[in-house]
């Protein structure tokens, strides 16, 4: 698996997740330090959700995430 992004809040998080899911790509989540109890209380991590995929579909995965999320306020 390849971390191809980090984000910072749990609705960032599932946004990335439905658009790589829907080009049928599998999805990881993996939140840092103690990052999934500070989502779950506050609604965002101050240490980031880490998205991981397929290192085969790394580059598709990663031109995804750019043009969805790059150039938008998410």
């Amino acid at each position: 698996m390849v971390n191809i992004a980090t984000v910072d809040s749990l609705i960032q998080m599932e946004m990335v997740k439905e658009v790589l899911e829907k080009a049928g790509i599998r999805v990881l989540v993996k939140h840092r330090e103690t990052g999934e109890f500070m989502s779950l209380y506050a609604g965002m991590s101050a240490y980031g959700i880490d998205i991981y995929v397929p290192e085969e579909n790394a580059e598709e995965a990663l031109a995804l995430f750019q043009a969805f999320f790059d150039n938008n306020e998410y």
